[in-house]
This record gives structure tokens, C-alpha cells and sequence, in this order.
């Protein structure tokens, strides 16, 4: 997120875990750990202004302010890079077709995540101070969040139970 004209940059890089257990995040998550010790500058701490939980976050998140974006593609894209890589190596070695109840839980932290963030992310007035109120909630109810498929998966959940 770049605020300020350029001026104030927030750079995160994450997995946003589905579960804060010790053993699913060494699984899923360990891979930033090695990565964020090789830049120094993305190791910051995320603030409880930005958001009130750290639920959807992994401790491994690479994080960094920054005042200027002069240098930034250089010190910062092959963080980007590397994250992107190793989630991609991550997928290729998962089962293909998940069925039942891995598949529920999945479903369902999933949704968990978009609720919360289309309800808490602070890029949201940053949306709407550029393209106005309706665009943004547009925005990020059918792009980021798709809180169609939210709503559509809670009144399934509820049929069921």
C-alpha cells in the first residue's frame, strides 16, 4: 500500500494461515521464516492499528515501512519472488481433490478470512478515497472477498446443520 503520494509505503508478504496451530504453521508457513532472514527490511512489526487480530496471519509475515519507493523493485521483488515460488511449490504438492471434512474446514476458513477482511481491511478507505465509496465496496465485496460465494456457503451450512 503506498499512502502519502509515495511517501508512506506498508509492504506485507504472507500466506495467511488458516490456523494458528503450532504444526500447521511449520507446515505451511516455515518457508517465509527462511526467506524473511535474508532481508532484513521486511522484517517489521505489523501494528494492532492495521488489524486487531493476528487470526489470518502467520508469525512468519514479511513486513515493512518504507518512505520512499526509490530502490524498492531492487531490495524488495525477489522477496516477492521467492514467497511466490515456495507457495507455488507448496501447491503442487498438495492433493488434488479434497473431499469432505478437509474440504469443509478449508471452505470454511476461507470464508472466515474474506468476512473478516472485507469487514476490517484498511485498504478500504484507501479504495474509497480514490474511486469513491461504491466502487470500493464493489470492489471488495466481488473481487478481493467475493462475498457472494460467503453468503452462498453460510446458507449451505445452515441447511445442512
Amino acid at each position: 500500500l503506498s499512502f502519502s503520494e509515495g511517501k508512506r509505503i506498508l509492504i506485507g508478504i504472507d500466506y495467511h494461515p488458516l490456523s494458528q496451530h503450532s504444526a500447521y504453521l511449520e507446515k505451511y508457513t516455515s518457508s517465509l521464516e527462511k526467506i524473511k532472514s535474508r532481508y532484513p527490511e521486511l522484517n517489521g512489526e505489523v501494528s494492532t492499528r492495521i488489524y486487531d487480530t493476528m487470526e489470518y496471519f502467520s508469525p512468519s509475515m514479511l513486513f515493512g515501512r518504507f518512505d520512499s519507493p526509490a530502490g524498492l523493485l531492487e531490495s524488495i521483488y525477489p522477496a516477492f519472488e521467492e514467497t511466490t515460488n515456495k507457495y507455488l511449490d507448496m501447491l503442487e504438492m498438495q492433493p488434488q481433490n479434497l473431499t469432505g471434512k478437509d474440504s469443509s474446514w478449508i471452505q470454511s476458513r476461507q470464508y472466515a478470512y474474506n468476512r473478516y477482511n472485507f469487514e476490517n481491511d484498511p485498504a478500504a478507505g484507501l479504495f474509497s478515497s480514490y474511486f469513491g465509496k461504491e466502487w470500493s465496496e464493489d470492489f471488495m465485496a466481488n473481487f478481493l472477498f467475493e462475498m457472494e460465494a460467503v453468503e452462498q456457503f453460510h446458507q449451505r451450512t445452515r441447511r445442512n446443520t
